[in-house]
């Protein structure tokens, strides 16, 4: 069936890998208790703005690209999946100026992980994938 897509570069393309051998006629299987040990660290410890930019961008890839294979309540998944993301950054954007200090710090951080989203959105528009954070 090929090899991984690049254009995801991290995050979705394992499951896209999947859906390319399910529509090959494969079978596929879980195991639960298999243990994957990884040579060097993780990509991502804690929650990072650049795991929600490949998160963004790789999960509206996976839809463009299997959107015959979905059921037909994704066919406005594309525009769902955009509205979510800048509702969710409008929201909290106006909310930040009225938290507390304490809830600032934390409401911080959560803006950067939108506005990576975000970006990761703008870069599926443009056509720009691979390792493009």
């Amino acid at each position: 069936i090929g090899l991984l897509e690049t254009a995801y570069f991290l995050i979705w393309e394992d499951t896209d890998y999947c859906y390319k051998a399910k529509k090959a006629g494969f079978s596929l299987i879980s195991v639960p208790d298999a243990k994957i040990y990884h040579k060097v660290t993780s990509s991502f410890t804690g929650v990072k703005p650049q795991m929600h930019y490949f998160l963004r961008r790789g999960r509206l890839l996976w839809i463009k690209r299997n959107r015959k294979l979905l059921p037909p309540s994704y066919k406005y998944s594309l525009f769902i999946e955009l509205f979510k993301l800048f509702r969710h950054f409008i929201v909290k954007s106006i909310v930040f100026p009225f938290s507390t200090k304490n809830k600032q710090e934390m409401r911080r951080k959560r803006l950067k992980r939108y506005r990576a989203g975000i970006r990761g959105v703008f870069h599926f528009c443009l056509g720009k994938f691979g390792n493009t954070y």
